[in-house]
């Protein structure tokens, strides 16, 4: 292409009227691309995806620190962990984030899932650790099909047997679903303090929002959660507690929604050592 180009004559030309040298197509780019033999994109070692990802772990596994804790192929047996035929599984923890681990997993240890980020039903997993500059930093990862509690205890076994020991964080930060944290405490032990994600409280919150069918008063519910969220002074966040919890159960638009904030998540407080049983 640029042999029919002069240097400056496209920025020269580019006006109000455009033609066809000023603009470039999907096919100039499939031009450039086959031109050049650019066929691999980065990491990618063949067309099918499977394929790809064994010969990258292949590759993984031959390098001087292997940071494959476990791989499972969709079809393979394990007679060490009691998965499904046709499970997925795949745990990679680097030598850094293995130093970063045991150097700062004493402290604050959060996991967290990811999904729905490409074609497959799969999810990824995060196990982070809080650094010296209170930043997170990955520890460990899992890529699975799975979604339930035993996964999850593969995935902390494996890393307590690379580790050598087991982690005793003070305080551990999840979901609310608890799947984490029941697979964590299971291999683990128990942890001092639990925090839930600020991301996924909202979340629900605005999931059962919809139980006040006025939109004003849902406006007002979520307003005084949002505040009573941010309260981090302990008895000033009780007294506002109680009267949340009035204000909710006095208006019949209000009621449904009280019933699951006590229900639910009074409950989870418990948990986290903020309420009294």
């Amino acid at each position: 292409m640029s042999r029919f180009i002069k240097q400056g004559e496209i920025r020269d030309n580019i006006g109000n009227q455009l033609k066809r040298i000023d603009l470039i197509t999907k096919q100039d780019l499939q031009n450039v691309k086959r031109s050049f033999k650019i066929d691999m994109q980065e990491g990618v070692r063949n067309k099918d995806d499977a394929t790809s990802v064994h010969l990258c772990i292949e590759e993984l596994q031959r390098s001087e620190f292997n940071s494959v804790l476990l791989y499972k192929r969709e079809g393979d047996i394990l007679e060490s962990f009691p998965l499904e035929e046709n499970d997925f599984c795949l745990i990679i923890m680097s030598q850094y984030q293995q130093h970063m681990l045991v150097k700062y997993g004493n402290n604050i240890i959060a996991v967290d899932g990811t999904h729905g980020f490409n074609n497959y039903d799969f999810e990824l997993t995060t196990l982070m650790v809080v650094d010296n500059f209170n930043e997170g930093f990955p520890g460990a990862f899992m890529y699975t099909n799975r979604k339930d509690t035993l996964i999850h205890q593969i995935f902390f076994e494996v890393i307590e047997s690379k580790v050598g020991n087991k982690i005793s964080p003070n305080t551990f930060m999840s979901d609310i679903t608890g799947v984490f944290y029941q697979a964590w405490s299971s291999v683990m032990g128990v942890v001092p303090f639990q925090l839930y994600c600020t991301w996924h409280i909202d979340r629900a919150w605005r999931n059962n929002l919809n139980k006040i069918p006025n939109i004003e008063k849902r406006k007002e519910v979520y307003k005084t959660l949002k505040v009573l969220h941010q309260n981090v002074d302990e008895t000033s966040f009780r007294k506002q507690l109680d009267n949340m919890i009035n204000f909710l159960f006095e208006d019949a638009d209000t009621e449904k929604f009280g019933s699951y904030f006590k229900k639910i998540l009074l409950r989870k407080l418990q948990i986290v050592g903020l309420l009294l049983p």
